[in-house]
């Protein structure tokens, strides 16, 4: 796949950005930027994107935060003077680990620990961030941070072509559709000198609980208040589907019916056509504002913007679903169900149990990725940094860092200024995600408890199904797509 034709014009996307050293290498010119220096490194970025710069009684930058923070018990961004007090702690990184309890949001941290400075990603790396070790520059993307000649030059046509990323693919453990530029994973923190990772988070295994009740109530009321952080901030919108997690979301934010909109993208297709059908019900239920959104005919130049905006990172018709979000009239943030596979052990098999074998083989076919040698090295190496611990706990840790981040945040910029939240994406949600007892999650309880304890008369639908003749139609459908039928082999053969 020759990748230069979806170049696009010379100019950095809205809300990117990219570091480097202040001496600079060869990218891409990019005009009417800000910039902003700190200690031997500029930050540069588009007007579009939130940027707040900490700074010390010296006028040193102690720290920058990109997007939106929230500290969870206020509801308000946070004011930067949290990383005044971490600086002067006497384990700065350990004071750090003990905020990001606080927070949430959409976010990036730069903050300085001595005399280094190291970024962090959200507790899901819900903007994504990539970077070159032999370029010494990290930025939002690969066209943030790439020439145009080395945009084309170091695209990996083959592996691109292999893992089908146009019609359901991405790039896993750290890979980009670029050779020589990598993912931050979430959890894992960028040492801006040496333009190193390493995982800051968790380095230990959970202790499960034994009653899931206590762990669910704290879930549900953090993810409330994290709902609330940013709702009272923009006007937004809430993504509604016929899956579990939307409704759970919904659920939680009953508080605010009257000023709920939901809205579905019915993309034709019948896991969509389903969505939208059953989405439009539960809004009847509830008495909500319900939009439906169609899919915007492609104008030649669509599809290549959104594509060029993620760095050719992530396909599978995502395209075509943003694009649709233009639709939502005065909307300035959508509020989306992510994360919360890892509640429900989403790669789980009725056989696994704590001393399953988990190694790159088995995690490739249960991601549904065709096997092949990049992918498993790179997996490989993901699994030697893994804290020791039972299997399913490895598993959920891959969809949180393997599956999801670079998934579905690898569109961090994709149509701006459009914000996304996904409220279950913060440290504190998924710190307890991991502690819900094995048994709860392996009979995929987590959705039906929470709409049950918060509003249950929007269990009168069944997830993911209509329930009738409808669903063998669907079925067969699916069955005509060969790729869908191949992807769903490698999951059911897999260890």
């Amino acid at each position: 796949m020759k990748m230069s034709a979806l170049r696009m014009p010379a100019s950095l996307p809205p809300a990117q950005f990219r570091i480097a050293a202040a001496t600079g290498g060869e990218w891409a010119s990019f005009s009417g930027l800000r910039s902003l220096a700190f200690g031997d490194f500029v930050l540069e970025y588009q007007e579009l994107l939130r940027v707040s710069c900490v700074r010390d009684a010296k006028n040193d930058v102690v720290a920058i935060i990109l997007g939106n923070a929230f500290d969870i018990a206020s509801g308000d961004f946070i004011d930067g003077s949290e990383f005044l007090d971490i600086e002067n702690a006497a384990e700065p990184a350990a004071a750090l680990e003990t905020l990001y309890g606080r927070l949430y949001g959409s976010f990036v941290l730069i903050v300085r620990i001595g005399q280094r400075y190291f970024l962090y990603l959200d507790a899901c790396g819900t903007m994504s961030v990539v970077y070159s070790r032999d370029r010494g520059v990290a930025g939002a993307t690969a066209t943030a941070i790439l020439s145009d000649r080395e945009y084309d030059q170091l695209f990996r046509d083959e592996l691109y072509e292999k893992l089908d990323i146009a019609k359901q693919g991405w790039f896993t453990a750290g890979l980009t559709a670029h050779r020589s530029v990598a993912r931050l994973l979430c959890n894992h923190r960028l040492d801006l000198q040496s333009m190193e990772s390493s995982r800051h988070w968790p380095v230990d295994a959970p202790i499960r609980a034994v009653d899931p009740a206590p762990v669910l109530e704290e879930i549900i009321a953090i993810t409330r208040a994290n709902i609330d952080c940013f709702y009272g901030k923009y006007r937004t919108a809430i993504a509604l589907t016929a899956g579990q997690d939307s409704r759970a979301l919904l659920s939680i934010a009953r508080h605010l019916a009257n000023e709920i909109l939901a809205y579905t993208v019915a993309a034709g297709t019948p896991g969509a056509d389903l969505d939208a059908d059953i989405a439009a019900q539960l809004a009847c239920i509830a008495g909500i504002k319900y939009k439906r959104l169609h899919p915007v005919p492609d104008d030649g130049v669509s599809a290549r913007q959104w594509h060029y905006r993620c760095g050719q990172a992530v396909g599978g018709g995502l395209d075509a679903i943003y694009t649709s979000l233009r639709q939502l009239d005065c909307v300035e943030a959508i509020l989306e169900g992510n994360v919360a596979e890892v509640a429900r052990g989403f790669f789980w098999k009725n056989s696994d149990h704590a001393k399953t074998t988990i190694d790159a083989q088995a995690l490739c076919g249960r991601f549904g990725l065709p096997p092949n040698t990049e992918t498993l090295e790179a997996i490989s190496q993901w699994l030697e940094d893994v804290p020791a611990g039972d299997a399913q706990f490895i598993l959920d840790l891959a969809y949180l860092e393997l599956r999801v981040s670079p998934w579905a945040f690898a569109g961090s910029y994709v149509d701006p200024p459009l914000l996304h939240f996904s409220p279950l994406a913060s440290r504190a949600v998924i710190c307890r995600m991991f502690e819900l007892p094995t048994a709860f999650k392996r009979d995929n309880l987590f959705g039906s408890a929470i709409v049950g304890s918060e509003w249950p008369e929007l269990l009168a639908l069944p997830f993911n199904r209509y329930g009738d003749f409808r669903d063998a139609i669907r079925i067969a459908r699916k069955m005509t797509k060969p790729h869908l039928i191949t992807k769903k082999l490698r999951k059911m053969m897999s260890r």
